[in-house]
């Protein structure tokens, strides 16, 4: 992990339209228009959905904190122990957001059924826990399926490597002249299966990319006893 530290609003707003973070550290108290910051970060392109933290000296701010959408605070004074605590969580969240949106590129046949038309094949060109991209041309270059937006359907597919055959429902989010969106809304056996497709895309590595701190002052670190980390 590899910090950046910042002293001042318009620093850290120009890295944060520049780069994408997984984490942004606010001290409560240092930001002069709080408001107007956090609205910048969730109105950026690359940050809008980065886990914030927030460093917060008393009951005011944390009811200021909670109310502005942050889920993880750092209390004054912290502890090394507090911090550690903090961030652990705050990665935890941040990997479950990636492999939520993360969607892994795959090359593969699969089979698409509605009830007023016949079963068609496709090709699978990404794959996530919610849904898959498809391509509506076959592998083999065979004939084009034709599908429409808000369609329900049935697909089967074997996920590569582990031979694993699902046949989910789902409904077509969206189409364009070559390819689809497909939501999943039914796996069968619940989570086994879904958990099935998720260890398939969560086998890269997340990377924890960088951190935004945006305290315009160190952070003092003692040995008081924490305050209970939210």
């Amino acid at each position: 992990m590899t910090p950046k530290v910042v002293g001042s609003c318009d620093e850290a707003l120009r890295l944060i339209e520049e780069h994408e973070f997984d984490l942004i550290v606010v001290d409560w108290r240092e930001v002069l228009n709080l408001g107007e910051f956090l609205g910048s970060v969730r109105r950026s392109k690359l940050n809008q959905e980065c886990v914030l933290v927030a460093i917060v000296r008393d009951l005011p701010d944390l009811r200021q904190a909670f109310a502005a959408g942050v889920k993880f605070l750092i209390h004054k004074p912290p502890s090394t122990i507090q911090i550690e605590r903090c961030l652990r969580a705050a990665y935890s969240a941040t990997v479950a957001r990636r492999r939520r949106h993360h969607r892994e590129s795959v090359n593969f046949a699969a089979f698409v059924g509605a009830r007023n038309r016949p079963c068609s094949e496709v090709t699978v060109v990404n794959l996530s826990g919610a849904g898959v991209g498809i391509k509506l041309q076959r592998v083999d270059g065979g004939a084009r399926a034709f599908l429409t937006a808000g369609e329900e359907l049935d697909l089967h597919f074997a996920l590569p490597e582990s031979g694993a055959t699902l046949c989910v429902s789902g409904t077509v989010a969206w189409i364009t002249a070559d390819h689809a969106g497909i939501h999943f809304t039914s796996v069968p056996d619940g989570g086994s299966r879904a958990a099935g497709i998720v260890a398939y895309r969560s086998r890269r590595a997340f990377r924890w990319r960088s951190c935004a701190n945006l305290c315009s002052a160190p952070v003092p670190d003692t040995d008081d006893a924490p305050a209970p980390v939210s």
